[in-house]
Parts: structure tokens; sequence; C-alpha cells
């Protein structure tokens, strides 16, 4: 079983070599670097966490408070992330914003990315933050970027007639497609495309 937990400065290191593994090319995504993951902890202590097997750290996930209003408009990850710094963390903020999961590669379909979305709800509830948002990449689009609109991809995702290794676990664990966000990220395989996505504590809790 993982064992889940916030993130400490000595985890950095760890942290960096597990995005290497994850990413060998970095152009799809955030390049974290360990003053960045310094940054994260910094700003946000409660909201870094690892996941750890056998005392290997084996995933990541980054999150930062911030207002509905910023997090449901059109926005970059540059942007909302603060070029990645979390600098625009807000202390009260009724959103918890999802910026980064992770698994290495030996380590996937074991359940890893879903205790990560738990621990990061578990951290809403003991905040009493309502919403966590996410801009989602779709890895999948590059297949069917010449036939459909990213926008069409997203709903074919939605109903089932498609399978996206990345988005669809994330509605698995329960978020909703809230829209698409052009220029997201650069990331070929999405066209720079993410899905905009959102989970309502208050509407899904038990």
């Amino acid at each position: 079983m993982p064992i889940v937990r916030q993130a400490t400065p000595e985890d950095i290191p760890a942290m960096v070599a597990l995005q290497t593994a994850c990413y060998p090319v970095l152009v799809t995504v955030s390049a974290w670097t360990a003053s960045h993951l310094e940054a994260h902890q910094r700003n946000f202590p409660e909201g870094q966490f690892v996941a750890a097997v056998a005392g290997r750290i084996v995933a990541h996930c980054a999150t930062f408070r911030s207002t509905r209003k910023e997090a449901l408009a059109p926005h970059t990850f540059k942007g909302i992330t603060r070029s990645g710094t979390f600098d625009g963390h807000v202390a009260n903020g009724e959103v918890l914003y999802g910026a980064e999961i992770m698994v290495h590669p030996e380590y996937r379909r074991r359940g890893l990315a879903r205790a990560l979305y738990e621990a990061r709800f578990a951290l809403m509830r003991r905040l009493g933050i309502r919403w966590f948002v996410a801009g989602g990449r779709l890895p999948g689009y590059e297949k069917h970027a010449g036939e459909l609109s990213a926008d069409e991809y997203v709903r074919m995702v939605v109903a089932g007639d498609i399978t996206d290794r990345v988005l669809t676990p994330q509605l698995r664990s329960g978020l909703v497609v809230k829209g698409v966000l052009a220029g997201y990220l650069n990331d070929p395989k999405s066209r720079d495309n993410a899905a905009l996505l959102m989970r309502d504590l208050k509407a899904t809790a038990p």
C-alpha cells in the first residue's frame, strides 16, 4: 500500500528525479526545478503531496489556492501558476487548483493517482474549500486533431466514445468538464489545449 503524505524539503531531489522518469523530454509539461518545488512548499506546504512505496517516492501532486473567478476564467498554465512558482496562492481562496500530478511509469495503474486525488479532497474538507479546479491535458487528441475540434474530442471522451489516458481517469475521479482552455500549455499532443475540470465537493458530499 502506498503512503501518501505531505511533501518535505528533503523530498525535493526525489521529486525532481520522479519528474525526469515521468517526462523524459520536458516539452509538454511544466519543468519543475528545485527552486519551483521549494516555492510550492513555501507558499502552500500543506497542498504538496507525495506517495511512497517501500520508502521510494513514486508519485507527486502539487496544488495551490485560487479564487473561483480566476480559476474558472480562460487562463494559461503559466499565468495561473505565476510561471510555476505558485506566488499567486490566495490564503483564503475558495478553489484548490491542481497544478500537477505525476506517477512513475513503473507504478501506474495501481491507484496512486486516485490516492493523491483523495488526499487533495481530504485537504479541501479539512480547510473548508468547496471547489477543485484543474487544467487536464489531452494527450490522445493528437490522433483525432485532423477530424475533431478540441471541444468535440472532449465531448466524445466525456461520452465514453474515446478513452484519453489523462482525461478519462480524471473523470473517474469525480471531475467534470467545464470547457476547453485553448493555448493552456505548450503540449503538441494536446495541440496546446486542456480540459477545464472542476469538482464541487458540496455537490458530491457523501
